[in-house]
């Protein structure tokens, strides 16, 4: 049967469990006052005051790598370790979506560290020359994954877990005791923190298995792209770490605290140093300390000691998580790393563009992400593009009309050649003209032209995406509605990183003014108490397509939750469950071509979401002269008590003319208005049904057209 892993279960298993990385890497700089603890000494302890059995397991386990060193002190073990290594890609179209020869970088940088052949091997400190250990590990791409399909060992994962990446971030795990897994993220949840890796002797139990391996940042791999050859050496620790070396002072995240010592002979007691000083002195002086060893955070290693270099053979050698099998005949003809079985792809064509909106004419890059094989040739169509046709790898494209646009991709080597299509790849809004001339009113109640109308954006194509609603909505039958309760029968959401995004039409603002924006919602939470209750609604506004977004409104808290606690599917059944928000359209935002955004982040006590009444509350000028403001609405939203308030003009009569939904006037009344100061009239609707209303105020020269709400 092909290999599958059950996420959702070991999710609900690892809850139980606290996630703590043993070995979290922080960024060394040149500054010490810019390090941050990282707090895995805290969550090492947490683990095992919870865990208790795990504190005599790593103790068994340390015995068993002592014990193996002793009895083989002194032998001279020329066997290459070669471990098959899987990098994961978790991505969200950005800078972290590293390039292949960036991986190839790494993996050259790793082989040289792990053979002692790195260059600025002779910049080593006398003191520590003929303490210079040679590992002989070799790290290969995979090229057979767990299904025995054809691999590059490069593994892409599209997933907003990369923004806030922890255990939960570790996706599609494979084999520990066949691979080695580093996931490449763009964030770590723990601020100050570049990645970090278990110990084989904490981790030895399957029930550890699908979080053993090494998490990263982005731009702490390889010398090229995004990395740099200072940071290049982030990798070589963490595997040290995986391979059950400790920091030369001791198991903590904290250099220059207290002396420590990590049961190695050879490396010198330390205090842990985060600069270059490499005559460096404290613990013990004269005796110099090993500033320029890989598991330092000083940006100058270079060097495993002896005694490193036995430690980690030894844990390889021993059946601990799943080592000793990685670099076995039968597992490297396996994993197509044995130089026999290995093979070479065809690329399986992927791509993306750099951004999922853009306006008409202007350029945008479209970026080759193929699979399994390095694409050598390339052939694109863009529907409506200029050019329509490409042959570079990643070519820049505009495109002469909006809507959506068809882009198609055939990826082709020596080996083979693969397509796809995707029919709606990108959006194109056209910045001359807007869909909607200012004043909006959506109530969703024509699903169809919402549908073709509002972007709905499901970053991580999971179970949790904007969909349009009959069961529920405050003025009629229907509105926008998040499924965020079913959140967990996803693969892998659990944290705060799924995010969910609906986006309106485009709008013309600008000869709106002294207007808001505002809509209905209805939220329930599944969090007991506040204190879970990290789930939120951003609102943001782009006037350039998409390119940029500028967050006006945040609903969390308290001010998010409409409905209180429901441990059920919710759904909203009266006007009570909901709430109305809004924000004011600055001059900033008087353009003629604004969309708004709102973004919702998931927790693992997420509910549902539903979104109603969508208006732009204010005034439009239709005439050429004269002050476009005839009247304004408040309060709006009402229970049907609305103040009308009369802007001073040429004294002529102002028609006031309420419409329903289905457009039948089901109030009017004439009001004289004046030539000196501002006049209210009160109006009453308390006799017509909650819903959004359209208020039409006209004299002989102007008319205004606005939504009203009565909520009951």
């Amino acid at each position: 049967m092909p290999w599958q892993f059950n996420h959702k279960s070991y999710m609900k298993k690892t809850l139980l469990l606290l996630s703590s990385a043993l070995a979290f890497f922080v960024p060394a700089v040149s500054d010490a006052q810019e390090h941050l603890n990282c707090g895995t000494h805290h969550a090492h302890r947490e683990l095992f005051k919870r865990n208790p059995q795990l504190v005599q397991e790593q103790e068994a386990n340390e015995a068993r790598i002592q014990e193996y060193i002793r009895n083989h002190q002194g032998e001279r073990d020329e066997t290459v370790y070669t471990i098959p290594v899987v990098f994961h890609i978790v991505h969200q179209w950005g800078e972290e979506n590293i390039s292949d020869a960036q991986i190839f970088d790494q993996v050259r940088i790793l082989n040289e560290d792990y053979s002692a052949t790195n260059a600025d091997l002779d910049d080593v400190v006398t003191e520590f020359q003929d303490l210079v250990g040679t590992p002989n590990f070799q790290f290969k791409l995979a090229t057979i994954d767990p299904n025995g399909n054809c691999t590059d060992g490069i593994d892409r994962i599209a997933s907003t877990e990369t923004f806030a990446a922890n255990d939960f971030s570790k996706l599609n795990p494979w084999p520990r005791e066949k691979y080695l897994n580093v996931w490449v993220v763009k964030e770590i949840g723990e601020a100050g923190v570049a990645g970090y890796a278990y110990y084989p002797s904490g981790v030895s139990s399957e029930f550890q298995a699908n979080i053993d391996g090494v998490i990263i940042l982005h731009d702490y791999i390889g010398s090229i792209g995004t990395g740099t050859p200072g940071r290049s050496r982030a990798l070589t620790h963490e595997i040290g770490h995986w391979l059950n070396l400790a920091h030369p002072w001791g198991n903590t995240n904290d250099p220059g605290v207290e002396c420590g010592d990590d049961n190695v002979e050879d490396t010198p007691e330390t205090i842990g140093w985060q600069t270059c000083n490499l005559s460096g002195s404290v613990c013990n002086p004269p005796i110099v300390e090993n500033v320029q060893n890989y598991m330092e955070y000083a940006y100058c290693s270079n060097m495993f000691t002896i005694g490193q270099v036995e430690r980690m053979r030894a844990a390889a050698a021993l059946d601990l998580a799943g080592r000793s099998n990685l670099w076995s005949a039968e597992n490297l003809a396996a994993t197509g790393t044995d130089g026999i079985t290995d093979q070479v792809c065809a690329p399986e064509a992927d791509f993306y563009p750099e951004r999922p909106m853009v306006c008409s004419n202007d350029a945008i890059r479209f970026y080759d992400n193929s699979l399994h094989g390095q694409a050598t040739s390339w052939s694109w169509t863009f529907q409506d593009g200029n050019p329509s046709t490409s042959t570079n790898q990643n070519p820049m494209v505009s495109f002469t009309s909006s809507g959506w646009k068809q882009v198609s991709l055939t990826a082709s080597n020596a080996q083979g050649e693969s397509s796809k299509t995707i029919q709606y790849s990108i959006y194109v809004s056209d910045d001359t003209y807007s869909e909607i001339p200012g004043i909006i009113s959506e109530d969703f109640e024509n699903v169809n032209q919402a549908y073709l109308s509002f972007l709905r954006r499901n970053p991580d194509n999971n179970n949790t995406r904007w969909e349009f609603t009959d069961a529920a909505g405050l003025s009629g039958t229907h509105s926008a509605f998040l499924n965020a309760f079913e959140f967990e029968e996803t693969m892998f959401y659990i944290q705060n990183n799924d995010r969910d995004e609906l986006i309106t039409p485009s709008m013309n603002w600008d000869n709106v003014s002294d207007a808001d924006f505002t809509f209905a919602y209805a939220y329930a939470t599944q969090a007991a108490n506040l204190a879970q209750l990290t789930e939120r609604l951003e609102v943001a506004t782009s006037i350039n397509c998409g390119e940029t977004w500028t967050t006006r409104l945040t609903l969390e808290g308290g001010d998010l939750v409409t409905a209180g606690n429901h441990t059920d599917f919710f759904v909203p059944n009266s006007g009570n469950d909901w709430n109305v928000a809004s924000f004011n359209i600055s001059n900033a935002m008087e353009v003629n071509n604004i969309l708004v955004k709102f973004t919702y982040y998931s927790s693992e006590f997420s509910n549902n979401l539903y979104i109603d009444n969508i208006n732009v509350v204010g005034t439009v000028g239709v005439d050429e002269l004269g002050n476009p403001q005839v009247a304004s609405f408040y309060p709006n939203p009402s229970t049907g008590n609305f103040t009308v308030g009369i802007f001073p003009g040429t004294e002529e009569l102002v028609d006031i003319n309420i419409y329903d939904a289905a457009g039948r006037m089901v109030h009017a009344t004439q009001v004289n208005r004046t030539v000196e100061g501002n006049q209210r009239y009160e109006l009453n609707l308390q006799h017509l049904a909650a819903g959004t209303y359209t208020a039409r105020v006209a004299t002989a020269s102007q008319v205004q057209v606005a939504p009203i709400m009565i909520t009951k």
